[in-house]
């Protein structure tokens, strides 16, 4: 599996994501010719290399006609659409830039299709953000995974006036992510850099146990004074193992009626969580007692503890962040005697599907075993 890791030691922003990507292979006339798919005015982009303090790295330019456009998110959807490229690209970037529009609407009080982007719906953060999505697929990326990300600290001057650093619109996109207060003055963080991150990283902290394919560094516009201001990424290989984190809700329950156990159990399952269990335990004055756990995606963990705080008696609901280590799976549907059945496949692990397995032994009148055996033989033939 091919991963990329985001090393944020200085600050991250679009144009460095990219500069560091055409560092570690992405080819810049390709890139080019990618991005003027979308109908936008002629442009012309250039990379050159440049030092950052001790360091080198790849600053990349965009060279674009002035304009003084304010765009909607609906705007830029439509030159993502008129691009006509693949899937995957086109939901990436507008994922990017709808969080942004989500950002700014929160903070201005305003519907998200009445967000005016200012300089991130500038034609060359437009280009940064889809260029370096376009870069990600070009390098053949499954995983993004990230460090955690610097604010700096200051003021920065924006067009809505003199803010504080990170910006109001950067910190709301980074909610749910790693941050650290970092070593640098000013803006080391930008919209367009943390949308990217927040959006698309899976993994935050050190990259995970691989081997090195590419290194790139893309570098900022200005000096740093006490790092280099650039942005170092690890294209990397690993075996077929991916990479995520997961969110662990934890309410310990002793005054609970237990025929309300398996309805807590079905709604968390209907709402996604992508684990519920409960274990016995023994809580304070020996009274017996059940650990709900609950196990779902960290942007999603306030929704689920409102849901067990809702439908149990408990006052709390613990929370910790965990890495999730798991093998690249695929549903495959195997042709048995007993009809078709869908059979999990992970390596060589093969798990037939419980329901397809239940349904065929009830309607050939058979043990559920026999379906299951059969099944795991045929998906192990075919595969």
């Amino acid at each position: 599996m091919r991963g990329l890791h985001l090393d944020i030691f200085a600050g991250i922003s679009g144009d460095m994501i990219l500069g560091s990507l055409i560092g570690c292979g992405v080819d810049l006339a390709q890139l080019t010719a990618e991005l003027a798919r979308m109908p936008v005015p002629r442009f012309e982009l250039t990379a050159e290399a440049v030092a950052r303090g001790e360091m080198t790295g790849t600053k990349i330019h965009f060279q674009l006609p002035h304009e003084h456009a304010h765009r909607h998110l609906s705007d830029i959807e439509a030159l993502l659409d008129q691009g006509g490229y693949d899937d995957p690209i086109r939901r990436d970037a507008g994922a990017v830039f709808r969080r942004i529009a989500e950002a700014e609407s929160r903070i201005h009080g305003i519907d998200i299709d009445e967000v005016h982007f200012h300089e991130v719906g500038a034609m060359d953060s437009i280009l940064d953000v889809t260029g370096a999505i376009i870069g990600f697929h070009l390098l053949g990326v499954q995983q993004l995974s990230a460090t955690s990300v610097p604010l700096g600290r200051g003021t920065v001057e924006t067009d809505h006036g003199t803010l504080p650093v990170p910006a109001p619109a950067t910190l709301e996109i980074l909610k749910g992510v790693p941050c650290r207060p970092g070593l640098e003055d000013g803006e080391v963080t930008t919209p367009t850099g943390a949308a990217i991150v927040a959006e698309l990283a899976k993994h935050f902290g050190d990259m995970p146990a691989a081997s090195p394919l590419a290194i790139g560094y893309g570098a900022g516009s200005r000096q740093g004074k006490r790092v280099p201001n650039l942005l170092r990424t690890i294209l990397f290989e690993t075996g077929e193992t991916r990479i995520g984190e997961v969110a662990c809700l934890e309410a310990n329950l002793d005054d609970m009626n237990p025929e309300l156990f398996g309805y807590v159990m079905e709604r968390l399952f209907e709402a996604g969580a992508l684990d519920v269990y409960m274990t016995p335990i023994q809580m304070k004055k020996n009274r017996p007692g059940t650990l709900l756990s609950v196990l779902c995606r960290p942007q999603e963990a306030e929704r689920f503890r409102d849901i067990v705080v809702a439908e149990t008696p408990t006052l709390g609901v613990r929370s910790s962040t965990m890495a999730r280590w798991e093998l690249d799976r695929q549903i495959v549907e195997i042709e048995t005697r007993f009809g078709s059945i869908r059979v999990k496949q992970a390596g060589k692990k093969l798990a037939p599907e419980f329901e397809d397995c239940a349904q065929a032994a009830r309607k050939h009148q058979i043990p559920i075993g026999e379906v299951y055996e059969e099944a795991t033989r045929r998906a192990r033939e075919e595969t």
